[in-house]
């Protein structure tokens, strides 16, 4: 099995060129489900590891991060390295779960769980689902945090480092 195929699956468009639709014989490259489920992977043991440089490099470039859903986006992998420096600074483990993962097409979503202790020993468990979006090159394009981070402020908010 090539390079190409292994990652992507090539798809011939059909349709009639709108904006709503597909362009005749213009091929279109979709990230296969091992790309996709590589991904996930990538940023769910980054995470783990709270490596932010490990969660940027898991994003395209111009990726963005919406965690969780509401707040600023965090644009680019500069500004989603930062989020994570800032969001594992009192944090010194992390224990998650990622269940129910539905991939289709160029896109995943997946119910999480997430056991967080504190650098002081507090902890907390918070749980969400996240829906992504990769790109040609099996990067995250953009990730939509669906949770509530009240629980994990209340515990964690306010500890320092």
């Amino acid at each position: 099995m090539s390079v190409l195929a292994r990652h992507f699956e090539v798809r011939a468009l059909t349709m009639d060129a709108s904006p709503t639709q597909l362009v005749p014989g213009r091929i279109q490259l979709v990230p296969s489900h091992e790309a996709v489920q590589s991904a996930i992977d990538a940023y769910l043991v980054a995470t783990r590891a709270m490596d932010a440089n490990a969660v940027a490099e898991a994003f395209a470039t111009d990726g963005v991060s919406n965690d969780p859903v509401g707040s600023p986006p965090h644009e680019g992998r500069d500004a989603i390295r930062l989020f994570i420096q800032g969001a594992t600074a009192t944090i010194e483990r992390i224990e998650s779960t990622a269940d129910n993962v539905f991939i289709a097409g160029d896109g995943a979503a997946f119910k999480w769980s997430m056991h967080l202790t504190g650098k002081r020993g507090q902890s907390v468990t918070v749980e969400g689902i996240d829906v992504i979006q990769v790109d040609e090159q099996g990067k995250i394009q953009a990730l939509h945090a669906y949770w509530d981070p009240a629980p994990l402020l209340a515990v964690l908010g306010g500890e320092g480092g």
